[in-house]
């Protein structure tokens, strides 16, 4: 059995902002999660099986078995603004940072 990631969740993160008549959009962030799940084409559908598993589901894959790749995408309210919406990649915390670094110096070798 193996794992492949044959389908995305793709969350779009929205910020609100209200001007002086109406309300508008700014998009500030995204996430992506991938999962395996079993999927099966019938009749040209795909239909999704329930899977409890966080991660996913193994597949059984045989030669010439038939995957179809499939995506989700979700808009999200957020309450990080446009101003801010970089905050989180430029003040990393302490194991970012060593990550970083570690994969400079490997880089360089």
């Amino acid at each position: 059995s193996h794992f492949i990631n044959n389908y995305l969740r793709l969350t779009v993160l929205v910020h609100r902002e209200r001007d002086s008549d109406r309300d508008y959009f700014q998009v500030v962030g995204f996430e992506v999660k991938p999962k395996s799940l079993p999927f099966y084409v019938e009749k040209g559908q795909v239909t999704k099986e329930q899977c409890t598993s966080p991660r996913g589901a193994a597949l059984k894959v045989e030669a010439g078995t038939e995957i179809p790749f499939v995506y989700d995408v979700v808009f999200e309210e957020s309450q990080m603004n446009w101003a801010t919406r970089w905050d989180h990649l430029l003040k990393p915390s302490d194991d970012v940072v060593r990550l970083q670094w570690s994969v400079m110096m490997n880089s360089m070798l």
